[in-house]
């Protein structure tokens, strides 16, 4: 991997307990969405699918924030009815959108195949500009979003240069056909979290911070890049050298 520049060091916020880092992550992302909202219309939150971002996102539900004015979507979305229950977007839905009355983005929307939602998707995410704020977890294999390492388009999706906004991945080894984001799109933001919790993910950055590649980590071109600020939100010390 080259960066185009010399990476910053990652921003680490440690806490006691996944609740701990629940509130204070959203305490974080109210904030970053409240100043967007001061200088345009319209607030853009990218956030990720799975079981910890749950507790984090019913917090932020119950902010006072004017949510008619936040789009949400997903980072990656698995190709699942909407109904679902390893539906990403329902549980995004539940948790966040219906009860705050947000808009929602969805990359899975009415198509029968996902060539036809990249093909929409294509332009949806290209009218959006830059976003405000991406939230993305990590896998125990070192994926974020579904930029997973055995995928056979993730250097496409990984090139900095990628000319495609989102794209269909197979994950090889997960299940579900997907839907993502390319890692250049998901960079195009003004503030980048990664909210993980455990000792065994932490071990796993520490050791993605200490790799020249993203070919067996993916998330390691997430901390080691230049081009969006990122923060990583944890219940675990974490020190990288």
């Amino acid at each position: 991997m080259s960066p185009e520049a010399p990476v910053s060091r990652p921003e680490v916020q440690a806490f006691a307990d996944p609740e701990s880092v629940d509130q204070a992550l959203c305490a974080r992302v109210c904030g970053l969405l409240k100043s967007a909202l001061e200088v345009k219309e319209l607030a853009t939150l990218v956030v990720s699918g799975g079981s910890t971002p749950r507790g984090f996102l019913r917090s932020l539900a119950q902010q006072p924030l004017p949510w008619a004015r936040v789009l949400v979507t997903l980072a990656d979305e698995r190709w699942v009815s909407i109904d679902d229950p390893d539906s990403n977007e329902r549980m995004v839905k539940e948790c966040l959108v219906t009860p705050s009355g947000a808009q929602f983005l969805s990359l899975r929307g009415a198509e029968h195949e996902p060539g036809s939602a990249v093909l929409r998707l294509e332009e949806q995410l290209a009218n959006l500009g830059q976003f405000d704020v991406v939230v993305l977890g990590m896998g125990d294999d070192g994926h974020t979003a579904s930029l997973f390492p055995q995928a056979t388009n993730l250097a496409q999706l990984m090139a900095l240069d990628c000319a495609q906004n989102c794209a269909q991945v197979d994950p090889v080894t997960a299940p579900y056909q997907r839907i993502t984001m390319s890692l250049r799109r998901l960079l195009d933001s003004q503030q980048i979290i990664l909210h993980v919790t455990g000792a065994a993910k932490r071990d796993l950055l520490q050791r993605a911070w200490a790799a020249k590649s993203y070919t067996d980590w993916p998330i390691v071109s997430v901390l080691k890049q230049s081009r969006a600020p990122i923060a990583v939100y944890l219940d675990q010390p974490l020190s990288l050298n």
